[in-house]
């Protein structure tokens, strides 16, 4: 399997305006057309890709629309505290 070639979140405009809009979404998450028309990016699938190899976990729902079609919602899930016994 190949190796993806990811950004750094910290120094990439289109990576840290993708996670600043989901972190605050939060539990809405935000739709392949809401990152693409606020954050003004394309290739959101490869984007998330990046965050993911970052180790940022996103997950991804999708449902069917009105019309039929696909809609992808992506949410960043926050980190859970370890508790240590």
């Amino acid at each position: 399997m190949g190796h993806i070639h990811a950004a750094n979140p910290a120094k990439s405009r289109r990576l840290g305006a993708v996670l600043e809009l989901l972190v605050k979404r939060g539990d809405a998450g935000a739709t392949t057309r809401e990152i693409i028309e606020i954050c003004k990016v394309c290739a959101v699938n490869s984007i998330i890709s990046e965050l993911r190899t970052a180790g940022y976990r996103i997950d991804c729902r999708t449902r069917l629309d009105a019309a039929g079609g696909r809609v992808a919602t992506y949410k960043l899930v926050p980190a859970q505290a370890v508790v240590l016994a």
